[in-house]
């Protein structure tokens, strides 16, 4: 299971966001890509692996501050199933107008995996 954690997000109009993760010099996933209605972020917002958390919602549009909770991603973070995961990793907020700010307090990734290697599990078929 893959999850990414955005903490301390202070941004006035969500839909101005696109964030994303990327695993540097490979993949990179959506996390959320807003581009309609004046919701805003303001708190801890974790994005969970959209193929492992059936019934969790993904953040909708909406007027009001979104819930700081436990949100699907865009995408599905199988991509980096067969990355090697050590090394960089980078979070990415493109904002889509110069007409607000905001604020990112800290990141974190968190990522449960097989144990072998890809090299490893490769060598297995």
């Amino acid at each position: 299971m893959f999850s990414k954690s955005v903490t301390g997000l202070s941004y006035a109009v969500a839909s101005d966001l696109l964030i994303r993760a990327e695993k540097v010099d490979s993949h990179r996933v959506t996390l959320i890509d807003q581009r309609a209605g004046t919701n805003s972020f303001t708190g801890t917002y974790t994005f969970v692996d959209n193929s492992d958390e059936a019934g969790l919602s993904r953040i909708v549009t909406y007027t009001g501050v979104i819930v700081p909770e436990v949100y699907q991603s865009e995408a599905d973070f199988g991509i980096f199933e067969e990355t090697v995961l050590t090394g960089t990793w980078q979070l990415t907020i493109l904002d889509w107008t110069a007409e607000n700010n905001g604020t990112l307090g800290s990141w974190s990734i968190e990522l449960e995996y097989d144990e072998r290697s890809p090299e490893d599990q490769n060598s297995l078929l």
